[in-house]
């Protein structure tokens, strides 16, 4: 693909956010849409390819944006680190490569509470449209 400097969409933040719209916009192959993300791509990177290693990342402003909260007057007014993202995936890329489904109960409770469309049946299709199974290469099986 050549060079394009016009575009239908603008998504600020290659975060699990972001990059999940920009996905949904591209359905439509008509629309252009553009990522911008103030991180790298850290993809191919140990520290975040290996669960173990996340810590590597939490405080380096390589990979965190360092956030702190305010003082907490239930915390002896301590600051908590909010460990945010600052690569492509965003907060997700600190997460130990792992990914919690919320439960059936939490996501019904949205539905009770008169929000039609947000219960757990109505969701499950769209958290199953997201996770993708990558058989490993022949090599590997051999």
């Amino acid at each position: 693909m050549g060079s394009v400097d016009e575009f239908d969409y603008v998504i600020v933040g290659g975060g699990t956010a972001g990059l999940t719209v920009a996905d949904r916009l591209t359905e439509d192959e008509n629309v252009k849409v553009l990522v911008v993300e103030a991180g790298e791509d850290r993809s191919k990177d140990p520290l975040v390819l290996t669960p173990g290693l996340v810590a590597g990342m939490y405080g380096n402003p390589d990979y965190d944006w360092n956030f702190n909260s305010v003082p907490q007057p239930g915390l002896n007014n301590r600051k908590i680190n909010q460990p945010r993202g600052k690569q492509l995936g965003g907060s997700s890329a600190l997460n130990f490569l792992m990914l919690v489904y919320p439960n059936r109960g939490s996501i019904d409770s949205w539905k009770a509470l008169g929000n039609e469309g947000w219960g757990y049946d109505d969701l499950a299709p769209y958290f199953r449209k997201f996770a993708t199974v990558h058989a490993p290469p022949q090599a590997a099986k051999d």
